[in-house]
């Protein structure tokens, strides 16, 4: 719509997200004409979905007699060009656009810490809107709700293969590299906080607002935390002051962690959540830790990780005689590579890659004069974890850190057999696989040897057992994912333990 002869129009913005989130409302507190004559708000003509309103309320001392509220779609006419026009700014507000007859159009942010009126010129922008839009903080807070408004579209329009997931968010922090995997293959619907890379500690307040008001409105009956930092904690309070959602956290650490005053810290913090009702179950992906909260009267259940591929396309890899390490962390102190690397001494004939290597690895691939491929000192990003997973033969992940790691699915859904330790759960229950890939003894490096070469000889043999056995595997873990979020609570939480 154009606006006509001396006139200015004022719109919303709609949101990227309009088809599930509610719009923010765009407040019209006043106008002014070129001239400095006040406009009669009350004299002017409503749109279908406007509304007055009468002794608008700002803060604790600003009272405004008449303000007119507009949504998207409204379009306010205003008989004159030149002016002003005065908009409500607000946390989290969104965008307006004014465009008068004899100027380019203008189109500006109203959010703010502060709720406030803020005068806009209908042909420039005054020199206040200009200094808040340039600002740090508001390009920050500005490409935070772009991101977070992709990622939601995806998330959003994703197809889902159970009613219960159709109205479940999960949460997840993407620095960890493994429970973010483990989060978005379990859930058909997740989204990344923060949305990209950095430390979730780093979030402020005014970002960990603005993730909240984007995802309260949503329509979704039920949010997953499966990032379990302190921020992710005051992030849930944030959406549950808007809307009290039923939530429920997924726990991906395991018993040896609790030696960790950190990760003991954490769990005594959402044990806490629970508690108090702002955490309804745990989901945890270690077998037998849920028994043990059960023990003190939480509402807990079992996780089964999964990749989310179908184990029938899977095609065994084509790489011969060339082994992978790859660690995501904690490789200096819990998912210790050595005994593993001095196994590989013995086959010369073997490569190794890997990554996530702390300088005490490196330093032994190179005293050892072990046969290189592709080292990476951090941690590969996802993409980057699959196509190097396809240049190798087997994953070595002879660890007793973990009963469950990402690692040896993402490793099969490549097609890379994957040699793991006594701790994992994987190939309990079928005793080929498990005489072939799990190494019962992870301390010894000539006994690690004459697995890994036995690993590698099998792989024709055993592949077609692999497949059939994550078949039955990835149908076990959708069940538990349902079982999590159609679960009941227990009858009784009155006597629940203390962790101290």
């Amino acid at each position: 719509m154009r606006p006509a002869p001396d006139e200015t129009l004022v719109m919303p913005v709609p949101s990227l997200l309009a088809r599930w989130l509610p719009d923010e409302p765009v407040i019209v507190t006043g106008a002014t004409t070129a001239l400095g004559k006040p406009v009669d708000l009350a004299a002017l003509a409503l749109p279908t979905g406007g509304e007055r309103i009468r002794n608008l309320r700002i803060g604790h001392s600003v009272r405004v007699p008449l303000a007119i509220r507009l949504v998207a779609g409204d379009v306010l006419h205003l008989p004159f060009t030149g002016g002003e026009v005065e908009l409500l700014s607000h946390p989290h507000a969104g965008l307006v656009r004014v465009e008068a007859a004899d100027a380019p159009p203008l189109t500006a942010t109203l959010d703010d810490d502060t709720a406030r009126p803020v005068s806009i010129g209908a042909a420039r922008r005054t020199a206040r809107t200009s200094q808040r839009r340039t600002s740090a903080r508001h390009l920050r807070l500005k490409a935070l709700e772009s991101a977070l408004d992709r990622h939601i579209a995806t998330a959003m329009a994703a197809p889902t293969h159970s009613d219960a997931q159709a109205v479940t968010l999960a949460l997840y922090t993407p620095r960890w590299r493994g429970p973010a995997a483990s989060t978005v293959n379990l859930f058909n619907r997740s989204l990344p906080i923060p949305v990209d890379d950095s430390h979730p500690e780093d979030l402020s307040a005014a970002e960990i607002e603005t993730c909240a008001a984007r995802i309260a409105y949503l329509p979704i009956d039920r949010l997953v935390m499966s990032g379990c930092d302190p921020s992710m904690r005051r992030l849930l309070e944030a959406i549950h002051r808007r809307r009290p959602i039923e939530t429920d956290l997924l726990w991906h650490s395991s018993f040896l962690q609790m030696g960790e005053p950190a990760d003991w810290g954490l769990l005594r913090m959402w044990l806490d959540a629970a508690s108090t009702g702002h955490i309804r179950r745990i989901g945890v992906v270690k077998r037998g830790l849920d028994g043990f909260l059960r023990s003190l009267g939480f509402n807990a259940t079992f996780v089964q990780n999964r990749i989310a591929v179908d184990p029938a396309t899977v095609r065994p890899t084509t790489a011969r005689d060339a082994a992978g390490i790859w660690l995501s962390g904690s490789s200096h102190y819990r998912k210790l590579p050595y005994a593993t690397l001095l196994a590989l001494s013995e086959l010369r004939h073997v490569t190794v890659s890997g990554a996530g290597f702390d300088n005490r690895a490196l330093a032994l691939i190179e005293e050892l004069g072990l046969s290189a491929g592709d080292i990476s000192p951090e941690p590969l990003a996802p993409e980057d974890l699959k196509a190097a997973l396809r240049k190798t033969a087997i994953t070595l992940s002879i660890t007793t850190s973990e009963c469950l790691p990402m690692l040896p699915l993402e490793s099969l859904a490549e097609g890379v057999p994957c040699l793991i330790g006594p701790s994992c759960h994987l190939f309990r229950d079928h005793p080929d696989l498990r005489a072939a890939y799990v190494a019962d003894r992870p301390g010894q490096p000539h006994y690690l040897a004459g697995k890994i070469r036995d690993a590698l000889a099998a792989t024709d043999e055993l592949f077609p057992k692999l497949t059939t056995y994550m078949s039955a595997w990835n149908e076990a873990s959708i069940a538990s994912v349902d079982a999590l979020l159609c679960g009941h609570p227990p009858r009784s939480t009155a006597n629940r333990g203390v962790l101290v």
